[in-house]
């Protein structure tokens, strides 16, 4: 008899302890674990010698305040976003004047390709596309030249200021950013179906 107390005690401390671990899963799923702001590992590459540096290190959480696009029609939508995206580079030129180095010219086939890398962050947040290949593949979409490139990118932050200067704050972006071999950029801002900002800066020589 006593062996049967003992043994169904020990069966209640078990469903208990498995009762507990399960309220906290749940608690996790329902909190949820996503950072709001994220800053990708930043990439560029020298053509000619395929030479690829990306910053070390995985997604880094970073927070800030700012209002979302919200309430717009499409059209004052996209023209909200290109504001945005005008702004931030103006932003970036004026670090690199700071700097002491010259400011990038505004491409549209970069802005163009940048769009395009934009809407492809909501599907997959990398500077690898959605099919598989990497964010440079975009620059050929646009029949961009060049001999070096690079590209920066960042989801979740609400203004220009904020996510320029989340990339100021992040080595790898600022070097992208100040590096006197770029002398053209294009940016792009997507909005997806929840509010949240997409960013994407190319750069080219």
């Amino acid at each position: 008899m006593h062996r049967n107390w003992l043994f169904r005690g020990i069966i209640v401390c078990l469903v208990v302890v498995a009762g507990v671990f399960a309220y906290a899963g749940i608690v996790h799923l329902l909190t949820g674990s996503q950072p709001s702001e994220a800053l990708g590992d930043s990439i560029s590459e020298v053509v000619g010698d395929s030479i690829n540096s990306a910053d070390e290190g995985s997604i880094l959480d970073l927070f800030g305040k700012g209002v979302p696009l919200t309430g717009f029609s499409d059209q004052n939508e996209n023209a909200a976003l290109r504001e945005y995206a005008v702004r931030v580079i103006e932003l970036v030129n004026e670090e690199r004047i700071k700097a002491g180095f010259e400011a990038l010219a505004e491409s549209d086939l970069l802005y163009g390709a940048a769009s395009v890398r934009a809407a492809e962050l909501e599907t997959l947040f990398s500077h690898n596309r959605p099919d598989g290949s990497l964010c440079f593949t975009v620059f050929g979409d646009f029949n961009v030249s060049c001999k070096a490139r690079a590209e920066n990118i960042a989801a979740g932050h609400k203004s220009p200021e904020i996510v320029v200067e989340a990339w100021m704050k992040s080595e790898g972006h600022r070097k992208n950013i100040l590096n006197p071999a770029y002398g053209n950029i294009g940016v792009g801002v997507f909005q997806d179906a929840a509010g949240k900002l997409c960013w994407v800066q190319l750069f080219s020589d």
